[in-house]
């Protein structure tokens, strides 16, 4: 939302507007990159390239919800803001699968970051109701967003230390 005013009937007002969008298109961009290094990381095979892929597409939505705020084209705004939602949970939920057995606490919790976004992305879809409507899409994005951001930086701190050990 760009401005403060009615809606379709409901008042929203964003006064930080311009650096919400800007979080969004930077951390959008920031989970594309992610996605592109964590796949060099993981052993390949195809389920790696497929979570990897999603959460790409993820940060694509995120870039796009950045610049098409909903006031000004929200048909896009919610379709960008949908894709990165669901692609997002379905990238970590794929992930925790992937890595349940090699590592299980970072397995069990991707899972279970992925089934609560994709529950709450659900809901958000389900039943807009703009009185929770900001609640459920935060439940949708940020159990995700914090796996990814922890798990990333799990896997940099391994690599280094591994990198480190191999050294005579």
């Amino acid at each position: 939302v760009t401005r403060c005013g009615r809606i379709g009937g409901f008042r929203f007002c964003s006064p930080w507007h311009e650096a919400a969008d800007i979080a969004w298109i930077v951390g959008g961009f920031c989970l594309v990159l992610g996605a592109v290094l964590g796949a060099a990381v993981l052993p390949p095979d195809r389920l790696r390239n497929l979570a990897f892929a999603v959460l790409a597409v993820s940060g694509a939505g995120l870039v796009s919800t950045g610049f098409n705020p909903y006031n000004l084209r929200p048909a896009l705004h919610l379709l960008s803001a949908g894709t990165c939602f669901f692609c997002g949970a379905v990238g970590v939920l794929l992930l925790g699968g992937m890595i349940r057995r090699a590592h299980p606490y970072w397995g069990t919790t991707g899972i279970l970051c992925g089934v609560t976004s994709i529950v709450a992305a659900t809901l958000t879809a389900l039943r807009p109701d703009p009185y929770v409507q900001g609640l459920f899409e935060r439940i949708a994005a940020w159990p995700s967003v914090i796996w990814v951001i922890c798990f990333g930086a799990y896997v940099a701190v391994s690599a280094r230390r591994t990198s480190r050990s191999r050294r005579p």
